[in-house]
């Protein structure tokens, strides 16, 4: 079965962008819009440190759940 195939039986299509989900409520291409979008909006006042989330952000394909206990 072709990855794309498979992944829109696994996670399903987003309402957004209508491209299948890379991961549980993880839609790759409507959140590296997002991240792209709101780099602006925040830094770590340190550049080697703020390319580095912005790397990781756009090419994330899972997101990272937290839980609070």
């Amino acid at each position: 079965m072709k990855d794309l195939e498979k992944r829109k039986q696994v996670y399903g299509i987003c309402g957004v962008c209508s491209e299948p989900g890379t991961g549980w409520h993880w839609y790759r291409s409507c959140n590296v819009k997002r991240f792209k979008e709101n780099f602006k909006n925040w830094t770590s006042r340190n550049k080697i440190i703020d390319e580095f989330i912005h790397q990781s952000q756009l090419n994330a394909v899972h997101c990272l759940n937290t839980y609070i206990y």
